[in-house]
């Protein structure tokens, strides 16, 4: 964007707290299928064909006729898809968070398996098509002793469940955020569900599903108050706590969140300013235990006791330490949120920004420590423990990665969560703070939310194990 360009909007932004962008300011295929890609500052001379024909890569079976059964790898975007085709079929399908190494095969986390003993005898032939229909790698094994990780007949192999989904839709549901769902599901996944008419929420039998997705609505958080009411939102929480996962889109998040609603105990920034302490406290924790310091010489070692030092260099030190130390004054709830209420003028533009994954959790498998988002929405939401952060928005220096965010946007959404899970009764709670279907296009971070369809009813909810 030119630079008259960027002085018109940033005008309409102060003067008019408008903006003068319609659609999203980022546009990248790599970024958007979260793919390394290279640049060559010099001109390359390569040797071209033009493509007449479009062929499928073909999948392969290796060991069709095992004596335990299947696995293979998570990393492949059409593993969902085999996933959805299994699960449908009525097959046993199990899932690890953990890496393994079976018959000299190395798996990362997120392997699948299915044993011959808890599955039709059909299970064969259907691999051997699965694996055409896919292009997935798929390996017979004759032993369940793993050479590392854990052993294959162990339980940290959860036994997915099929997830009954129902989806709302129906005004004031935003239609074409219903349609970046739909088709996921119908088209991609081709995974049945239910559309399920927003306006009838409350008349609803929700017993019959194990997983609901709320997208975003035209009117936002207050629609959603409106149409549920408290009648409605007591009843989502009941089927949330008897085992349902609810996953909310967008401002839907914006709904589960809100301090009068409280469906997650994630909050909108604007709605904790007076905790903002606590939030940065259980975020330098969080990050320090992805990679806590360990001094083994702290821990193993003698402690020598140290000369004790003068009693006029210890008062010396401590004049010195006070002159020092200039203490600053905590901001008033009034200036946080004069704050807050000027950087949220400035809200992402369809950036595309920085999301770092821990990749330890479920939500995450088959997938790297990071992927772009696209994001657009007015909330920054904040998240401690015991909610778990699955995706976090990057540090400020690193969170654009494409389109408009202006430097206000950054300091306010920089490290704040894009996508949680937490447990509530036997159920559970998964928020994303913005879309990852956009347009049917962002297939990198679409995986988190094909995880939360797939994965979520098995491995995040409180079900009965069936050996």
């Amino acid at each position: 964007m030119s630079t008259s360009s960027l002085q018109e909007e940033r005008h309409e932004l102060e003067k008019r707290k408008d903006t003068r962008i319609y659609d999203v300011t980022a546009w990248s295929i790599p970024m958007a299928y979260n793919v390394e890609c290279y640049q060559s500052k010099s001109s390359l001379n390569v040797k071209a064909e033009k493509v007449t024909e479009v062929k499928s890569i073909s999948g392969n079976v290796i060991n069709n006729k095992p004596a335990y059964g299947y696995v293979f790898e998570s990393v492949s975007d059409q593993v969902p898809v085999a996933l959805s085709k299994l699960l449908q079929a009525g097959f046993k399908v199990r899932v690890t968070k953990k890496a393994f190494k079976v018959e000299g095969i190395e798996f990362p986390n997120g392997g699948v398996l299915l044993r011959k003993s808890s599955n039709p005898t059909n299970l064969d032939d259907f691999i051997s098509k699965l694996a055409q229909e896919t292009g997935l790698s798929i390996y017979g094994v004759n032993t369940a002793l793993s050479q590392m990780g854990p052993d294959l007949g162990g339980d940290e192999f959860h036994l997915l469940e099929m997830p009954k989904v129902g989806v709302f839709t129906g005004y004031p549901v935003n239609f074409s955020h219903y349609g970046f769902i739909w088709h996921l599901l119908d088209q991609k996944l081709k995974l049945r569900f239910s559309a399920l008419d927003i306006n009838r929420a409350n008349e609803l039998d929700l017993d019959q599903y194990n997983l609901l997705v709320l997208p975003s609505l035209f009117g936002g958080v207050e629609s959603y108050k409106h149409l549920l009411g408290k009648g409605g939102i007591e009843k989502l929480k009941n089927w949330i706590e008897n085992g349902g996962t609810l996953v909310t889109l967008g401002n839907a998040s914006g709904f589960a969140c809100d301090s009068t609603v409280s469906i997650s105990q994630v909050r909108i920034k604007e709605q904790v300013l007076n905790k903002l302490k606590d939030y940065e406290e259980a975020l330098r924790l969080e990050e320090r235990a992805t990679k806590p310091p360990v001094d083994s010489v702290e821990v193993w070692g003698t402690v020598t006791k140290k000369t004790p030092e003068s009693k006029k260099t210890k008062e010396s030190k401590n004049v010195s330490t006070k002159l020092d130390i200039k203490e600053e004054k905590e901001p008033s709830i009034e200036e946080l949120t004069r704050k807050d209420e000027w950087e949220r003028i400035f809200t992402p533009s369809g950036a595309f920004l920085r999301a770092n994954l821990d990749t330890e959790h479920w939500l995450a498998l088959g997938m790297s420590d990071k992927v772009p988002v696209i994001f657009s929405s007015p909330f920054a939401y904040m998240s401690k423990d015991p909610v778990e952060t699955v995706a976090r928005l990057s540090k400020a220096d690193s969170l654009r990665l494409g389109g408009l965010l202006w430097s206000e946007g950054k300091s306010r959404w920089a490290k704040t969560a894009y996508l949680t899970r937490e447990g509530k009764g036997k159920g559970q709670v998964i928020l994303f703070a913005d879309d990852p279907n956009f347009r049917a296009y962002l297939l990198g971070a679409q995986r988190l939310f094909e995880n939360a369809i797939l994965l979520g009813p098995g491995l995040g909810a409180s079900v009965p194990t069936p050996w």
